[in-house]
């Protein structure tokens, strides 16, 4: 049985317990934030990486939902579909960074990109959430949302050391890393696609 098979006759067959255990695992992020959690998470992250970037997607919809609720202005969907393309790609990419560098670096021998994948969504999705609600409050809004970014670094940080057994240092060296190359990769692209657009605009004006 391959891994498309795996994740549809998983999700198909029991989606109500499949929708349990994600939000299990959010709860558990939110509440219970210990390596053991995340280690719990990485154990049964078979078959849960198609789902892992359906919960991405999810969230991109989300956050397309909740600032139209609070602007009170309706977006063009064109940014949602735009969300929906690069967030997925650019967290995958992040943590293949991180993989990267965990068997590159320091030797992994094992293969913990699924799990760390499971770990990474199952950080962002619902502590962003609580970024997005937090940043409503006036004021203290945009400081209560720095902290909450800070806060979630450690617990990437936390969750890689416990998935992979990197030593702490390690870990946030891995983090940093995958960090810095994935911000330049999005920024490289993004001049890039810029440069695209405006070549095509002058050519099809000219």
């Amino acid at each position: 049985m391959n891994e498309t098979e795996a994740f549809l006759r998983k999700y198909l067959n029991d989606p109500i317990a499949s929708l349990k255990e994600w939000l299990t695992s959010f709860g558990k992020v939110l509440i219970n934030p210990r390596p053991q959690t995340f280690r719990e998470i990485a154990d049964h992250s078979a078959g849960n990486l198609r789902a892992a970037v359906l919960w991405m997607v999810v969230f991109c919809c989300l956050l397309y939902l909740f600032s139209t609720l609070t602007t009170g202005v309706v977006l063009s969907p064109v940014p949602l579909l735009s969300f929906m393309l690069v967030i997925p790609t650019a967290i995958l990419f992040w943590v293949f960074c991180m993989h990267f560098v965990y068997r590159l670096l320091f030797r992994g021998r094992f293969n913990l990109y699924d799990g760390l994948v499971c770990a990474a969504v199952c950080i962002l999705i619902p502590v962003n959430l609580v970024r997005a609600l937090l940043l409503v409050i006036p004021f203290a809004g945009p400081l209560l949302s720095w902290l909450v970014i800070a806060y979630q670094v450690i617990l990437v940080v936390v969750a890689v050391q416990a998935i992979t057994h990197l030593k702490y240092l390690q870990a946030i060296l891995a983090v940093v890393v995958s960090t810095l190359i994935t911000a330049s990769a999005i920024y490289l692209l993004s001049i890039f696609l810029l440069r695209l657009a405006s070549t095509t605009a002058m050519l099809l004006l000219s």
